[in-house]
């Protein structure tokens, strides 16, 4: 929705060019979360952030409670 929504601000021939511009962003920030933006999240560290003790998703997998869910809640 947001790429069509810039694709629509710009003249025709710029089209493919934006939407390819927010792709390449989704796809970066994607990829950040996973690396680092998890682990900082959700693991202890001090007062305004977390560690990285679980950078690249390691000790990560469908089993593993996150801290914002109530006991027994697990990824589907």
């Amino acid at each position: 929705g947001l790429a069509l929504f810039y694709g629509g601000l710009v003249r025709a021939k710029n089209m493919l060019s934006v939407l390819m511009q927010v792709f390449t962003i989704t796809a970066v920030v994607m990829l950040v979360w996973v690396f680092y933006g998890y682990s900082l999240a959700f693991t202890a560290g001090n007062a305004y952030f977390g560690g990285f003790s679980k950078a690249f998703l390691s000790g990560v997998d469908v089993t593993t409670l996150s801290e914002t869910f109530s006991k027994g809640v697990a990824y589907p």
